[in-house]
């Protein structure tokens, strides 16, 4: 039996669905760019030691180890993803409102939307850089490979990255 009420007969302030679906989408750009910078930062630990951040003066050095190279893009990125999660669940939590005037949810929303905004935008310009930068060490992948016993095979592996480097020349 139909009541013949509509969602969209709803006033905007009780409408909180498309609020939370934007941040959620914006956590999960969050996570999707924090996995390149999980894989770049375990990539450039020392005992692997196959793919750094791009140098920069003033960035990524150690006090305590002159040679360390720490992954600061990946960092930001990383923290990011860390926090976006629950500024989603904020979001979510504020859906049920109270009829048409709703106290406290929806008002809270203005606020965690700009800080995942600013945290999915910092996050993607972190590891723009990285990428754009992006230094591989390829006879430390060779070293790694043999050591690992597996001979030339890499699986699938290398016929992506052929496929992926053939459609960037277009």
């Amino acid at each position: 039996m139909s009541s013949g009420l509509a969602v969209a007969d709803a006033p905007w302030h009780a409408r909180r669905d498309a609020v939370a679906g934007l941040g959620a989408a914006l956590a999960v750009l969050t996570g999707t760019v924090a996995k390149m910078a999980r894989d770049v930062a375990l990539l450039a630990q020392g005992e692997v030691a196959e793919a750094f951040e791009p140098r920069a003066e003033g960035r990524g050095g150690s006090s305590a180890m002159a040679h360390k190279r720490n992954p600061t893009g990946c960092q930001v990125a990383l923290s990011a993803a860390v926090r976006a999660p629950h500024l989603a669940a904020t979001l979510i939590s504020a859906l049920p409102g109270e009829h048409e005037r709703g106290l406290g949810g929806w008002q809270a929303e203005a606020a965690v939307l700009a800080d995942l905004f600013a945290l999915a935008g910092g996050a993607a310009a972190a590891m723009a850089d990285v990428a754009e930068g992006l230094e591989i060490d390829a006879a430390a992948m060779a070293r790694n490979l043999a050591a690992a016993g597996v001979g030339a095979d890499t699986g699938e592996a290398e016929a992506l990255a052929r496929r992926l480097l053939a459609d960037g020349e277009d």
